[in-house]
Protein backbone atom coordinates (compact mmCIF):
# COMPACT_ATOMS: atom_id res chain seq x y z
CA UNK A 1 0.00 0.00 0.00
CA UNK A 2 1.09 3.55 -0.72
CA UNK A 3 0.24 4.61 2.77
CA UNK A 4 1.97 1.91 4.83
CA UNK A 5 4.54 4.17 6.43
CA UNK A 6 2.02 6.95 6.89
CA UNK A 7 -0.35 4.57 8.67
CA UNK A 8 2.56 3.48 10.86
CA UNK A 9 3.03 7.12 11.82
CA UNK A 10 -0.68 7.32 12.62
CA UNK A 11 -0.33 4.31 14.88
CA UNK A 12 2.56 6.03 16.61
CA UNK A 13 0.45 9.16 17.03
CA UNK A 14 -2.40 7.12 18.51
CA UNK A 15 0.04 5.55 20.95
CA UNK A 16 1.23 9.00 21.97
CA UNK A 17 -2.36 10.11 22.56
CA UNK A 18 -2.99 7.03 24.69
CA UNK A 19 0.14 7.79 26.67
CA UNK A 20 -0.99 11.37 27.21
CA UNK A 21 -4.38 10.09 28.30
CA UNK A 22 -2.77 7.81 30.88
CA UNK A 23 -0.52 10.55 32.19
CA UNK A 24 -3.04 13.36 32.21
CA UNK A 25 -5.84 11.44 33.85
CA UNK A 26 -3.69 9.66 36.39
CA UNK A 27 -4.21 10.96 39.90
CA UNK A 28 -0.75 9.77 40.90
CA UNK A 29 1.15 11.86 38.38
CA UNK A 30 1.40 15.63 38.51
CA UNK A 31 1.15 16.69 34.87
CA UNK A 32 -0.73 19.69 33.51
CA UNK A 33 -1.10 21.72 30.38
CA UNK A 34 1.00 24.43 32.02
CA UNK A 35 3.88 22.00 32.49
CA UNK A 36 3.47 20.79 28.92
CA UNK A 37 3.54 24.40 27.68
CA UNK A 38 6.59 25.21 29.80
CA UNK A 39 8.51 22.30 28.33
CA UNK A 40 7.66 23.46 24.81
CA UNK A 41 8.66 27.02 25.66
CA UNK A 42 12.08 25.82 26.83
CA UNK A 43 12.68 23.64 23.76
CA UNK A 44 10.40 24.94 20.99
CA UNK A 45 12.63 23.62 18.20
CA UNK A 46 11.62 20.07 19.14
CA UNK A 47 8.22 20.48 17.45
CA UNK A 48 9.40 21.36 13.91
CA UNK A 49 12.31 18.93 14.19
CA UNK A 50 10.01 16.00 15.01
CA UNK A 51 7.61 17.01 12.23
CA UNK A 52 10.45 17.25 9.70
CA UNK A 53 11.82 13.84 10.72
CA UNK A 54 8.35 12.30 10.26
CA UNK A 55 7.94 14.12 6.94
CA UNK A 56 11.28 12.81 5.69
CA UNK A 57 10.53 9.24 6.78
CA UNK A 58 7.14 9.37 5.08
CA UNK A 59 8.36 10.91 1.81
CA UNK A 60 11.56 8.86 1.54
CA UNK A 61 9.72 5.95 -0.10
CA UNK A 62 8.48 8.24 -2.90
CA UNK A 63 11.66 10.14 -3.78
CA UNK A 64 12.61 7.68 -6.54
CA UNK A 65 9.28 8.07 -8.33
CA UNK A 66 9.18 9.75 -11.71
CA UNK A 67 7.89 13.32 -12.06
CA UNK A 68 4.18 14.03 -12.35
CA UNK A 69 2.13 16.65 -14.18
CA UNK A 70 3.96 19.99 -14.43
CA UNK A 71 7.07 18.38 -12.99
CA UNK A 72 7.19 16.14 -16.04
CA UNK A 73 6.73 18.63 -18.87
CA UNK A 74 8.17 21.81 -17.32
CA UNK A 75 10.31 21.68 -14.21
CA UNK A 76 12.30 18.45 -14.55
CA UNK A 77 13.26 19.20 -18.18
CA UNK A 78 13.93 22.87 -17.43
CA UNK A 79 16.11 22.17 -14.38
CA UNK A 80 18.07 19.48 -16.21
CA UNK A 81 18.48 21.71 -19.27
CA UNK A 82 19.87 24.52 -17.11
CA UNK A 83 22.17 22.08 -15.32
CA UNK A 84 23.44 20.73 -18.65
CA UNK A 85 24.14 24.22 -20.00
CA UNK A 86 24.69 26.89 -17.36
CA UNK A 87 22.47 27.81 -14.40
CA UNK A 88 21.18 31.35 -14.86
CA UNK A 89 18.70 33.86 -13.45
CA UNK A 90 18.61 35.88 -16.67
CA UNK A 91 15.53 35.44 -18.90
CA UNK A 92 16.14 34.78 -22.56
CA UNK A 93 19.18 32.56 -22.15
CA UNK A 94 16.80 29.60 -21.97
CA UNK A 95 13.91 29.03 -24.36
CA UNK A 96 10.89 30.66 -22.61
CA UNK A 97 8.75 27.68 -23.58
CA UNK A 98 10.94 25.54 -21.32
CA UNK A 99 10.31 27.64 -18.18
CA UNK A 100 6.88 29.09 -19.12
CA UNK A 101 8.09 32.65 -18.59
CA UNK A 102 8.21 32.31 -14.79
CA UNK A 103 10.98 33.96 -12.74
CA UNK A 104 13.96 31.63 -12.70
CA UNK A 105 15.06 31.52 -9.06
CA UNK A 106 13.58 28.09 -8.34
CA UNK A 107 14.96 26.55 -11.52
CA UNK A 108 18.30 28.28 -10.95
CA UNK A 109 18.62 26.72 -7.49
CA UNK A 110 17.36 23.31 -8.59
CA UNK A 111 19.79 23.25 -11.53
CA UNK A 112 22.69 24.05 -9.18
CA UNK A 113 21.46 21.23 -6.93
CA UNK A 114 21.38 18.87 -9.93
CA UNK A 115 24.89 19.93 -10.91
CA UNK A 116 26.22 19.24 -7.42
CA UNK A 117 24.31 16.07 -6.51
CA UNK A 118 23.10 14.61 -9.80
CA UNK A 119 19.75 14.70 -11.56
CA UNK A 120 18.24 11.36 -10.56
CA UNK A 121 14.61 11.30 -9.53
CA UNK A 122 15.72 10.79 -5.92
CA UNK A 123 18.01 13.81 -5.73
CA UNK A 124 15.68 16.07 -7.71
CA UNK A 125 12.85 15.31 -5.29
CA UNK A 126 15.10 15.67 -2.26
CA UNK A 127 15.70 19.35 -3.06
CA UNK A 128 12.04 20.46 -2.70
CA UNK A 129 11.68 18.22 0.35
CA UNK A 130 14.33 20.31 2.12
CA UNK A 131 12.47 23.46 1.07
CA UNK A 132 9.30 21.97 2.56
CA UNK A 133 11.12 21.36 5.83
CA UNK A 134 12.10 25.02 5.75
CA UNK A 135 8.43 25.91 5.37
CA UNK A 136 7.59 23.79 8.43
CA UNK A 137 10.11 25.77 10.48
CA UNK A 138 8.83 29.06 9.02
CA UNK A 139 5.22 28.21 9.93
CA UNK A 140 6.25 27.26 13.45
CA UNK A 141 8.48 30.21 14.29
CA UNK A 142 6.32 32.83 12.59
CA UNK A 143 3.17 31.68 14.42
CA UNK A 144 5.16 31.34 17.66
CA UNK A 145 6.53 34.89 17.44
CA UNK A 146 3.19 36.35 16.39
CA UNK A 147 0.67 34.45 18.50
CA UNK A 148 2.45 32.25 21.06
CA UNK A 149 3.63 28.69 21.51
CA UNK A 150 0.27 26.89 21.61
CA UNK A 151 -0.85 28.49 18.35
CA UNK A 152 2.50 27.58 16.82
CA UNK A 153 2.32 23.93 17.86
CA UNK A 154 -1.15 23.22 16.56
CA UNK A 155 -0.84 25.41 13.45
CA UNK A 156 2.34 23.61 12.42
CA UNK A 157 1.01 20.13 13.13
CA UNK A 158 -2.30 20.75 11.37
CA UNK A 159 -0.62 22.31 8.34
CA UNK A 160 1.91 19.49 8.12
CA UNK A 161 -0.93 16.95 8.08
CA UNK A 162 -2.69 18.54 5.10
CA UNK A 163 -2.64 16.19 2.11
CA UNK A 164 -1.95 19.11 -0.23
CA UNK A 165 1.28 19.81 1.65
CA UNK A 166 2.26 16.17 2.17
CA UNK A 167 1.92 15.44 -1.53
CA UNK A 168 3.57 18.63 -2.79
CA UNK A 169 6.42 18.55 -0.28
CA UNK A 170 8.67 16.52 -2.61
CA UNK A 171 7.42 17.84 -5.96
CA UNK A 172 9.90 19.85 -8.02
CA UNK A 173 7.42 22.73 -8.22
CA UNK A 174 7.38 26.38 -7.20
CA UNK A 175 4.51 26.67 -4.77
CA UNK A 176 6.11 25.48 -1.53
CA UNK A 177 9.01 27.89 -2.07
CA UNK A 178 6.51 30.70 -2.66
CA UNK A 179 4.86 29.84 0.66
CA UNK A 180 8.25 29.80 2.41
CA UNK A 181 9.39 33.21 1.15
CA UNK A 182 5.96 34.81 1.68
CA UNK A 183 5.95 33.76 5.34
CA UNK A 184 9.55 34.89 5.82
CA UNK A 185 8.71 38.24 4.21
CA UNK A 186 5.92 38.84 6.72
CA UNK A 187 8.07 37.52 9.56
CA UNK A 188 10.84 40.05 8.96
CA UNK A 189 8.37 42.83 8.16
CA UNK A 190 6.70 42.41 11.56
CA UNK A 191 10.11 42.12 13.23
CA UNK A 192 11.19 45.37 11.50
CA UNK A 193 14.28 43.58 10.18
CA UNK A 194 14.08 45.53 6.97
CA UNK A 195 17.20 44.17 5.26
CA UNK A 196 15.98 40.59 5.65
CA UNK A 197 12.50 41.77 4.61
CA UNK A 198 13.80 43.22 1.33
CA UNK A 199 15.85 40.08 0.63
CA UNK A 200 13.01 37.62 1.31
CA UNK A 201 10.44 39.78 -0.47
CA UNK A 202 12.64 39.97 -3.55
CA UNK A 203 13.28 36.23 -3.48
CA UNK A 204 9.52 35.63 -3.29
CA UNK A 205 8.95 37.79 -6.39
CA UNK A 206 11.80 36.03 -8.19
CA UNK A 207 10.08 32.70 -7.51
CA UNK A 208 6.62 33.17 -9.03
CA UNK A 209 4.22 35.88 -10.17
CA UNK A 210 1.64 35.06 -7.50
CA UNK A 211 4.04 36.41 -4.86
CA UNK A 212 3.38 39.92 -6.23
CA UNK A 213 0.23 39.87 -4.10
CA UNK A 214 2.66 40.80 -1.32
CA UNK A 215 3.12 44.31 -2.71
CA UNK A 216 -0.47 45.65 -2.53
CA UNK A 217 -1.20 43.52 0.56
CA UNK A 218 1.71 44.96 2.54
CA UNK A 219 1.00 48.49 1.31
CA UNK A 220 -2.68 48.27 2.26
CA UNK A 221 -1.88 46.74 5.64
CA UNK A 222 0.64 49.49 6.39
CA UNK A 223 -1.86 52.15 5.34
CA UNK A 224 -4.46 50.72 7.70
CA UNK A 225 -1.88 50.76 10.49
CA UNK A 226 -1.11 54.41 9.75
CA UNK A 227 -4.72 55.58 9.49
CA UNK A 228 -6.39 53.52 12.21
CA UNK A 229 -3.61 52.59 14.61
CA UNK A 230 -1.60 55.81 14.56
CA UNK A 231 1.62 54.42 13.16
CA UNK A 232 4.34 57.08 12.97
CA UNK A 233 4.49 58.87 9.62
CA UNK A 234 8.25 58.24 9.41
CA UNK A 235 7.79 54.49 9.88
CA UNK A 236 4.89 54.43 7.43
CA UNK A 237 6.86 56.19 4.69
CA UNK A 238 9.91 54.00 5.33
CA UNK A 239 7.84 50.84 4.97
CA UNK A 240 6.14 52.08 1.79
CA UNK A 241 9.55 52.91 0.36
CA UNK A 242 10.89 49.46 1.18
CA UNK A 243 7.81 47.79 -0.28
CA UNK A 244 8.40 49.80 -3.45
CA UNK A 245 12.05 48.73 -3.47
CA UNK A 246 11.04 45.07 -3.22
CA UNK A 247 8.70 45.58 -6.18
CA UNK A 248 11.42 47.22 -8.30
CA UNK A 249 13.97 44.53 -7.48
CA UNK A 250 11.48 41.77 -8.18
CA UNK A 251 10.15 43.30 -11.39
CA UNK A 252 13.69 43.64 -12.75
CA UNK A 253 13.29 40.06 -14.00
CA UNK A 254 10.33 40.98 -16.18
CA UNK A 255 12.07 44.11 -17.45
CA UNK A 256 14.96 41.93 -18.59
CA UNK A 257 12.48 39.47 -20.06
CA UNK A 258 10.89 42.27 -22.08
CA UNK A 259 14.32 43.38 -23.33
CA UNK A 260 15.61 39.89 -24.13
CA UNK A 261 12.47 38.08 -25.26
CA UNK A 262 10.04 40.81 -26.27
CA UNK A 263 7.30 40.44 -23.68
CA UNK A 264 6.85 40.85 -19.92
CA UNK A 265 4.61 37.86 -19.21
CA UNK A 266 4.31 34.52 -20.98
CA UNK A 267 1.71 35.07 -23.75
CA UNK A 268 0.16 31.63 -23.29
CA UNK A 269 -0.54 32.37 -19.62
CA UNK A 270 -1.95 35.80 -20.44
CA UNK A 271 -4.39 34.01 -22.72
CA UNK A 272 -5.73 32.06 -19.73
CA UNK A 273 -6.98 35.21 -18.00
CA UNK A 274 -10.78 35.29 -18.08
CA UNK A 275 -12.53 38.15 -16.28
CA UNK A 276 -16.06 37.13 -17.19
CA UNK A 277 -18.52 37.05 -14.30
CA UNK A 278 -19.36 33.39 -14.77
CA UNK A 279 -15.74 32.26 -14.78
CA UNK A 280 -14.79 34.43 -11.79
CA UNK A 281 -17.67 33.13 -9.67
CA UNK A 282 -16.86 29.56 -10.68
CA UNK A 283 -13.18 29.92 -9.79
CA UNK A 284 -14.00 31.62 -6.49
CA UNK A 285 -16.19 28.69 -5.52
CA UNK A 286 -13.41 26.26 -6.43
CA UNK A 287 -10.85 28.32 -4.49
CA UNK A 288 -13.18 28.43 -1.48
CA UNK A 289 -13.36 24.65 -1.49
CA UNK A 290 -9.60 24.19 -1.92
CA UNK A 291 -8.58 26.54 0.89
CA UNK A 292 -11.39 26.15 3.39
CA UNK A 293 -13.21 22.85 2.83
CA UNK A 294 -11.25 20.15 0.99
CA UNK A 295 -9.23 17.38 2.67
CA UNK A 296 -10.89 17.88 6.05
CA UNK A 297 -10.19 21.62 6.28
CA UNK A 298 -13.92 22.29 6.56
CA UNK A 299 -13.74 21.26 10.24
CA UNK A 300 -11.02 23.81 10.94
CA UNK A 301 -13.06 26.38 9.02
CA UNK A 302 -16.31 25.69 10.89
CA UNK A 303 -14.59 25.85 14.27
CA UNK A 304 -12.81 29.02 13.23
CA UNK A 305 -15.96 30.72 11.96
CA UNK A 306 -17.88 29.83 15.11
CA UNK A 307 -15.01 31.25 17.10
CA UNK A 308 -14.96 34.41 15.00
CA UNK A 309 -18.63 35.01 15.73
CA UNK A 310 -17.72 35.30 19.41
CA UNK A 311 -14.38 36.87 18.62
CA UNK A 312 -16.02 39.83 16.88
CA UNK A 313 -17.90 40.71 20.08
CA UNK A 314 -14.70 41.07 22.07
CA UNK A 315 -12.33 42.56 19.49
CA UNK A 316 -11.27 45.38 21.84
CA UNK A 317 -9.66 42.80 24.12
CA UNK A 318 -7.36 41.56 21.37
CA UNK A 319 -3.81 42.88 21.78
CA UNK A 320 -3.19 45.52 19.15
CA UNK A 321 -0.09 43.74 17.82
CA UNK A 322 -2.13 40.56 17.31
CA UNK A 323 -4.94 42.45 15.62
CA UNK A 324 -2.53 44.14 13.20
CA UNK A 325 -1.01 40.80 12.23
CA UNK A 326 -4.44 39.27 11.73
CA UNK A 327 -5.36 42.17 9.46
CA UNK A 328 -2.15 41.84 7.43
CA UNK A 329 -2.54 38.08 7.00
CA UNK A 330 -6.23 38.39 6.08
CA UNK A 331 -5.45 41.00 3.43
CA UNK A 332 -2.86 38.71 1.88
CA UNK A 333 -5.24 35.73 1.91
CA UNK A 334 -8.01 37.63 0.13
CA UNK A 335 -5.52 39.17 -2.30
CA UNK A 336 -4.11 35.73 -3.05
CA UNK A 337 -7.62 34.43 -3.68
CA UNK A 338 -8.34 37.33 -6.06
CA UNK A 339 -5.09 36.73 -7.96
CA UNK A 340 -5.87 33.02 -8.31
CA UNK A 341 -9.39 33.77 -9.55
CA UNK A 342 -8.26 35.84 -12.53
CA UNK A 343 -5.49 33.47 -13.62
CA UNK A 344 -5.17 29.84 -14.61
CA UNK A 345 -6.07 27.83 -11.52
CA UNK A 346 -4.59 24.69 -10.01
CA UNK A 347 -5.10 23.39 -6.47
CA UNK A 348 -1.43 23.61 -5.58
CA UNK A 349 -1.26 27.32 -6.46
CA UNK A 350 -3.03 28.09 -3.16
CA UNK A 351 -0.57 26.42 -0.77
CA UNK A 352 0.88 29.76 0.40
CA UNK A 353 -2.48 30.84 1.85
CA UNK A 354 -3.30 27.64 3.74
CA UNK A 355 -0.88 27.99 6.71
CA UNK A 356 -2.12 31.55 7.23
CA UNK A 357 -5.76 30.42 7.27
CA UNK A 358 -5.00 27.65 9.76
CA UNK A 359 -2.94 30.06 11.88
CA UNK A 360 -5.79 32.58 12.09
CA UNK A 361 -8.41 29.98 12.99
CA UNK A 362 -6.17 28.33 15.60
CA UNK A 363 -5.46 31.74 17.12
CA UNK A 364 -9.17 32.58 17.30
CA UNK A 365 -10.08 29.28 18.94
CA UNK A 366 -7.16 29.27 21.37
CA UNK A 367 -7.86 32.87 22.42
CA UNK A 368 -11.51 32.13 23.14
CA UNK A 369 -10.56 29.17 25.32
CA UNK A 370 -7.45 30.73 26.79
CA UNK A 371 -8.62 30.46 30.38
CA UNK A 372 -10.17 27.06 29.83
CA UNK A 373 -7.03 25.37 28.58
CA UNK A 374 -6.55 22.32 30.75
CA UNK A 375 -5.67 18.66 30.51
CA UNK A 376 -8.99 17.67 28.95
CA UNK A 377 -8.72 20.35 26.27
CA UNK A 378 -5.19 19.21 25.48
CA UNK A 379 -6.48 15.68 24.98
CA UNK A 380 -9.21 17.01 22.68
CA UNK A 381 -6.62 18.93 20.67
CA UNK A 382 -4.46 15.82 20.29
CA UNK A 383 -7.49 13.84 19.21
CA UNK A 384 -8.27 16.47 16.56
CA UNK A 385 -4.71 16.19 15.29
CA UNK A 386 -5.11 12.40 15.02
CA UNK A 387 -8.38 12.95 13.15
CA UNK A 388 -6.74 15.17 10.55
CA UNK A 389 -3.91 12.68 10.16
CA UNK A 390 -6.52 10.04 9.39
CA UNK A 391 -8.29 12.32 6.89
CA UNK A 392 -5.02 12.91 5.04
CA UNK A 393 -4.19 9.21 5.01
CA UNK A 394 -7.46 8.60 3.12
CA UNK A 395 -6.62 11.16 0.43
CA UNK A 396 -6.96 8.75 -2.50
CA UNK A 397 -7.43 11.14 -5.43
CA UNK A 398 -4.95 10.94 -8.29
CA UNK A 399 -4.15 14.64 -8.65
CA UNK A 400 -0.81 16.13 -7.64
CA UNK A 401 -2.27 17.46 -4.37
CA UNK A 402 -3.53 14.04 -3.25
CA UNK A 403 -1.48 11.33 -1.56
CA UNK A 404 -2.44 8.61 -4.04
CA UNK A 405 -0.59 10.44 -6.82
CA UNK A 406 2.17 7.91 -6.17
CA UNK A 407 -0.08 5.09 -7.35
CA UNK A 408 -0.58 6.80 -10.72
CA UNK A 409 3.14 7.48 -11.10
CA UNK A 410 3.89 3.83 -10.30
CA UNK A 411 1.44 2.72 -13.00
CA UNK A 412 3.10 5.01 -15.54
CA UNK A 413 6.54 3.69 -14.59
CA UNK A 414 5.35 0.10 -14.96
CA UNK A 415 3.88 0.91 -18.38
CA UNK A 416 7.19 2.36 -19.58
CA UNK A 417 8.93 -0.74 -18.24
CA UNK A 418 6.45 -2.95 -20.11
CA UNK A 419 7.14 -1.12 -23.38
CA UNK A 420 10.89 -1.51 -22.94
CA UNK A 421 10.80 -5.16 -21.88
CA UNK A 422 8.59 -6.06 -24.83
CA UNK A 423 10.84 -4.18 -27.24
CA UNK A 424 8.14 -1.94 -28.62
CA UNK A 425 9.89 -0.06 -31.45
CA UNK A 426 10.82 3.52 -30.61
CA UNK A 427 9.24 4.67 -33.88
CA UNK A 428 5.98 2.76 -33.37
CA UNK A 429 2.94 5.00 -33.71
CA UNK A 430 1.41 5.31 -30.24
CA UNK A 431 -1.78 7.21 -29.50
CA UNK A 432 -1.90 8.33 -25.89
CA UNK A 433 -2.78 11.16 -23.53
CA UNK A 434 -0.92 14.41 -22.86
CA UNK A 435 1.12 13.38 -19.82
CA UNK A 436 2.14 10.01 -21.24
CA UNK A 437 3.39 11.73 -24.40
CA UNK A 438 5.88 13.71 -22.33
CA UNK A 439 6.83 10.68 -20.28
CA UNK A 440 7.70 8.73 -23.43
CA UNK A 441 9.17 11.50 -25.57
CA UNK A 442 11.40 13.58 -23.30
CA UNK A 443 14.58 11.93 -21.97
CA UNK A 444 14.65 14.57 -19.22
CA UNK A 445 11.27 13.41 -17.92
CA UNK A 446 12.89 10.86 -15.62
CA UNK A 447 11.17 7.79 -17.08
CA UNK A 448 12.86 6.69 -20.27
CA UNK A 449 16.39 7.29 -21.54
CA UNK A 450 15.57 6.60 -25.23
CA UNK A 451 12.51 8.60 -26.37
CA UNK A 452 9.66 7.34 -28.49
CA UNK A 453 9.40 9.44 -31.63
CA UNK A 454 5.93 8.84 -33.07
CA UNK A 455 3.40 9.80 -30.41
CA UNK A 456 -0.04 11.06 -31.39
CA UNK A 457 -3.02 12.69 -29.65
CA UNK A 458 -5.57 11.09 -31.95
CA UNK A 459 -5.70 7.65 -33.58
CA UNK A 460 -5.15 7.07 -37.28
CA UNK A 461 -5.16 4.15 -39.68
CA UNK A 462 -1.47 3.60 -38.95
CA UNK A 463 -1.71 3.62 -35.14
CA UNK A 464 0.04 0.58 -33.64
CA UNK A 465 -0.67 1.03 -29.92
CA UNK A 466 -3.14 2.85 -27.68
CA UNK A 467 -2.26 3.76 -24.08
CA UNK A 468 -4.90 4.97 -21.63
CA UNK A 469 -4.61 6.05 -17.99
CA UNK A 470 -7.02 6.84 -15.19
CA UNK A 471 -5.65 10.36 -14.81
CA UNK A 472 -6.73 11.71 -18.20
CA UNK A 473 -10.01 10.29 -19.41
CA UNK A 474 -10.28 9.79 -23.17
CA UNK A 475 -13.86 9.69 -24.53
CA UNK A 476 -12.68 7.07 -27.02
CA UNK A 477 -11.65 4.69 -24.25
CA UNK A 478 -15.06 3.06 -23.78
CA UNK A 479 -15.43 2.53 -27.52
CA UNK A 480 -11.97 1.00 -27.85
CA UNK A 481 -12.66 -1.46 -25.03
CA UNK A 482 -15.53 -2.84 -27.12
CA UNK A 483 -13.54 -2.92 -30.37
CA UNK A 484 -12.83 -6.57 -31.17
CA UNK A 485 -9.95 -5.59 -33.48
CA UNK A 486 -7.98 -4.27 -30.50
CA UNK A 487 -6.15 -6.53 -28.09
CA UNK A 488 -5.49 -5.62 -24.46
CA UNK A 489 -1.79 -6.27 -23.98
CA UNK A 490 -1.44 -5.14 -20.39
CA UNK A 491 -3.46 -3.59 -17.60
CA UNK A 492 -1.58 -2.15 -14.64
CA UNK A 493 -3.52 -1.03 -11.58
CA UNK A 494 -2.84 0.21 -8.09
CA UNK A 495 -5.65 1.53 -5.92
CA UNK A 496 -7.76 3.83 -8.08
CA UNK A 497 -4.91 4.27 -10.56
CA UNK A 498 -4.66 2.20 -13.72
CA UNK A 499 -2.96 2.18 -17.10
CA UNK A 500 -3.79 0.04 -20.16
CA UNK A 501 -2.15 -0.61 -23.50
CA UNK A 502 -3.94 -1.98 -26.59
CA UNK A 503 -2.61 -3.08 -29.97
CA UNK A 504 -4.21 -3.79 -33.31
Amino acid sequence: MAYVLFCDLLSLLSAIITLFNTILLSSTMNFSYTEFKNQLTKRPFIVPVIICVCLFLYKFQYLNLGPYWDECWVYFPAAKTLAATSPTLIPGELDPAVYSGHPLLFLFLSSIWATLFGDSNFTMHLFPLFISMGLVFAVFYSSKNWFGIKVAVFTTILFSLQAIFLSQSSFLLLEVMVGLFVLLTYFFFFEKNYLAFVICGTLALWTKESAYVLIPALALGSTIEFLLFKKELKTFLLQLGLIGLVFLLGFSFFILQKINVGWFFYPLHIGYIDLSYGMLTYKLSVIRDIIFFNQGRLYITYLGLIGMAFFALRYKKIPQADLLRLIHLSIFIFGFIAFAAINFLSNRYLIAAIPMVIMIFVYVISTLFNKAYNNTLLLCALTIVAFFATVSSKSDGLGDTELAYSDMVSCHEDMVSFLNKNHVPKDAEITTHYLMKFILSNPYSGYNAIPYTNLQDKPSATTNYYIFSAIEYDPLYDAYKKDSSLKLLKRISKGKAWCEIYSK
